[in-house]
């Protein structure tokens, strides 16, 4: 009985297999430009700032969550590089002075050297749905109220989640969190921020 080979039969396979369908025409109406659609990074395309006194969920003007300490120091010169302490613990933080007034300061809360709390009370500034220091808090928060504390004072949540506000009333996290707006009275912006907690 003769034995059969099956090293032909795999030869073949691959030769078919791994055959270059380039030469074949493509219609020119289904080339895609693969520059006509960048592929978004992780969640989709970012929401920068498009303006110097613009604030989105992840930009305040050229300040952007997630960059280093050093390169808010190279886009604001007059960036003064500082460093905060709360209960032992140290995190870097610069502090810059707009032409437009007020103080705009990036932290490095719980980062080495990460941006992940930006806050401003420059009045030049106003974020995407139009809140601005200086205006009614009740207008832009939600029915219910969601706070959170950073740095010992409380911020309030905007109802999308972009952004925070602080309000010119002592008013503690647990007189805030859950309850109705009404509470805020005529309470004014007295602050703008934003901040990332996995940056």
């Amino acid at each position: 009985m003769k034995r059969f080979s099956l090293w032909p039969v795999y030869c073949l396979l691959f030769v078919v297999c791994c055959t270059n369908k380039s030469d074949k025409a493509i219609p020119p109406d289904t080339v895609q430009n693969p520059a006509s659609k960048p592929k978004p990074k992780f969640y989709g395309y970012p929401d920068l700032p498009k303006s110097k006194y613009e604030i989105t969920s992840i930009g305040m003007g050229k300040l952007i969550l997630g960059d280093s300490i050093e390169n808010v120091i190279k886009n604001y010169p007059s960036a003064i590089d500082t460093f905060f302490i709360k209960n032992e613990l140290k995190w870097k933080a610069a502090i810059v002075k707009p032409d437009s007034g007020g103080i705009i300061i990036a932290e490095a809360i719980d980062a080495i050297d990460i941006t992940t709390f930006i806050h401003t009370n420059c009045k030049a500034f106003t974020t995407k749905e139009g809140i601005k220091v200086g205006e009614k808090a009740k207008d832009f928060s939600g029915d219910t109220l969601r706070a959170i504390e950073l740095n010992n004072k409380v911020w309030i949540v905007t109802p999308n989640g972009n952004s925070l506000f602080r309000i010119n009333l002592p008013l503690s996290l647990k007189a805030i969190q859950g309850k109705p707006k009404h509470i805020l009275k005529e309470a004014e912006i007295v602050e703008l921020g934003i901040y990332c907690v996995d940056c």
